[in-house]
């Protein structure tokens, strides 16, 4: 079974309209090392002052187990993973993409969710 991963860079593609944050080269030769496995693990961080994507971790081994280690609790991450497991005696090797906001990180950032939070508490 032949398996394949298309790993697309560049500012082309709006994923929240009307921003596009450009990717850093050091987060794109992460991407393609990952794309042929040569890491397990890549996050990307947000740089909310130059508008870009930056590479934050670059891993060649990481376990499931350690993986909430490896992601930030306070700031906002595209994390890259590997996931090695099994189903029906065949053996996969599956990438992820996984994106985590932090709570705090949301309601600094976006002042209309704090006034939401509050009506939500008070429901």
């Amino acid at each position: 079974m032949e398996k394949s991963a298309v790993i697309e860079t560049g500012t082309t593609k709006e994923y929240v309209h009307s921003v596009a944050f450009p990717l850093s080269d050091e987060g794109k030769a992460a991407l393609e090392k990952f794309s042929k496995s040569q890491l397990k693990l890549v996050q990307l961080k947000v740089d909310t002052t130059k508008e870009t994507l930056e590479l934050a971790t670059a891993k060649a081994e990481v376990t499931v187990g350690s993986l909430g280690s490896e992601i930030s609790a306070s700031e906002p991450r595209f994390t890259f993973f590997f996931y090695p497991h099994s189903f029906n005696d065949e053996t996969f090797n599956s990438a992820c993409m996984i994106l985590t906001l932090s709570l705090s990180f949301i309601l600094l950032k976006i002042p209309q969710c704090s006034s939401i939070l509050a009506l939500m508490k008070h429901q």
